[in-house]
């Protein structure tokens, strides 16, 4: 011991300081391979859903926080075929929903997350986009339609609910490819000692923002017998306001079952 102790005593101190840095980096990487190699960003996270999703490489967006919704940020990005969302948070598991363009003019949600807004009385906003190719737009509008019929089991009931919505929303360039509107609900109530008044949710508008989302989630047999025809009128106008097209796209259609 005492001689490997003097070997070491004869090497320069640069050469050990050296040396020990290697061996502080070899063993951090050893650690971080050994949990799993985790992303460490959200974007890192996003390109590994990209590839284990068969989609991408893609150009990303956007890439914000999120208030008033269930997941925490959102991830748009977009290729010369499709459209991605990307959602997640520290207490759900991501989700990752790719939808192909429509032309020139694609529109796309925020893909449904873990709870059904017409059940609940929490403020929600509903991050809605227009992807586009139509460089000189400056400024959009979008009427969503939504008619139907809701089906929802609560307590063991089936309940069939009428849906009849229309949105008509406008928003202005801030970014290339897209515009980015919201559609919102208000806060209803708040929790008391007995938990909280059930009457005192979204209800038929809730469940129409429901399938709304779900429309973007990528997912089978989420909402059960539920029909519904979901349709969106854009505008696109330029900057001396004029329209450069206008386009209607059926987002859903009324005899769809999911």
């Amino acid at each position: 011991m005492r001689m490997l102790f003097n070997i070491t005593n004869r090497i320069p101190r640069q050469i050990r300081t050296i040396c020990n840095a290697v061996l502080i980096l070899l063993l951090a990487v050893i650690f971080y391979t050994a949990i799993g190699a985790p992303p460490v960003t959200r974007e890192q996270a996003f390109r590994r859903a990209e590839k284990a999703n068969l989609t991408g490489p893609s150009a990303i967006l956007l890439s914000e926080d999120l208030e008033h919704y269930d997941y925490d940020h959102l991830i748009l990005a977009h290729s010369q075929y499709g459209v991605t969302t990307y959602v997640s948070s520290e207490t759900w598991h991501p989700i990752l929903c790719y939808t192909e363009k429509n032309g020139d003019v694609t529109v796309i949600t925020a893909p449904k997350g873990v709870f059904n807004w017409g059940s609940h009385f929490w403020e929600v906003q509903l991050p809605v986009f227009v992807v586009d190719d139509v460089p000189d737009a400056v400024r959009a509008e979008l009427e969503i339609d939504i008619t139907g019929t809701y089906v929802h089991n609560l307590n063991g009931e089936q309940l069939q609910i009428p849906l009849d919505h229309h949105y008509a929303l406008e928003a202005t360039r801030e970014h290339d490819h897209f515009f980015r509107f919201s559609i919102g609900l208000p806060s209803l109530g708040q929790y008391d000692e007995s938990g909280y008044d059930t009457n005192a949710v979204h209800g038929a508008e809730g469940y129409a923002l429901d399938l709304l989302a779900e429309t973007f989630s990528n997912r089978d047999n989420w909402l059960p017998h539920s029909s519904a025809s979901i349709t969106a009128a854009v505008r696109l106008y330029g900057k001396s306001d004029n329209l450069l097209t206008e386009q209607t796209l059926t987002l859903r259609e009324i005899n769809e079952t999911d």
